[in-house]
């Protein structure tokens, strides 16, 4: 225990409540900086929260672009992000159903989410509807095409070796993509929780492409 009587030693920091230390007004303009470009915010007199973001007028400009942009070009963007996620969602897909003879349900989650991210960065976040329904085609016609070949090697064993022709051999995977789309419903009741899992991939694309209103306020003083 500590003697009152005995003399503070200069060597140890003291602690001092009597006193409080303020940082400047310029350190702390120099904090505050833009989350889309990162400079500091006091090279203006003013900035904006875009969608509860801090960001100064070149970037606000920048973001309000994006959404009213062309649509034409969101939407074929949008397509092509999709359908490359959607291609390496059904090779995903196709390969866990090879190995293991199951439909995994995280798969399909997983390719929902893919094509549901993939979409939505392709239309810059613009949301809506329209991209709702191309991001839950997508999911669905990914998964489902992971059938195809299993339904091709079907239609060749009941028709022989007629089917081995080239030409009707593209006419059969034709034929067989059609009807996977068809596939999931073909084997309810017994398919019932197939279907309940290729359900939660879908809903999980059109939930992420949600039209998210862009809020902007300010200007406010730096």
């Amino acid at each position: 225990m500590n003697d009152p009587n005995t003399p503070p030693d200069p060597a140890k920091p003291s602690l001092h409540f009597d006193t409080a230390e303020f940082a400047s007004a310029d350190s702390l303009q120099q904090e505050l900086s833009c989350t889309a470009c990162r400079r500091p915010l006091a090279e203006s007199d003013h900035y904006f929260e875009v969608g509860g973001q801090r960001m100064c007028t070149p970037c606000k400009d920048a973001a309000i672009a994006v959404r009213t942009g062309s649509g034409a070009a969101a939407f074929f963007r949008a397509w092509l992000y999709g359908s490359v996620a959607g291609i390496a969602g059904c090779g995903l897909y196709y390969a866990v159903l090879a190995l293991t003879g199951f439909q995994v349900g995280l798969i399909a989650i997983a390719v929902g989410l893919i094509v549901g991210i993939a979409v939505r960065n392709g239309s810059r976040y613009r949301g809506g509807w329209l991209y709702q329904a191309m991001a839950m085609i997508i999911t669905y016609g990914s998964i489902v095409t992971s059938f195809v070949p299993e339904i091709v090697s079907e239609i060749n064993k009941a028709s022989g070796a007629e089917a081995q022709n080239p030409i009707m051999q593209v006419v059969v995977i034709g034929i067989a993509w059609i009807f996977s789309w068809f596939a999931p419903f073909l084997g309810l009741p017994q398919n019932l929780i197939g279907c309940f899992i290729i359900g939660i991939g879908v809903y999980e694309a059109w939930k992420l492409n949600q039209r998210v209103p862009l809020v902007i306020v300010g200007p406010y003083a730096v």
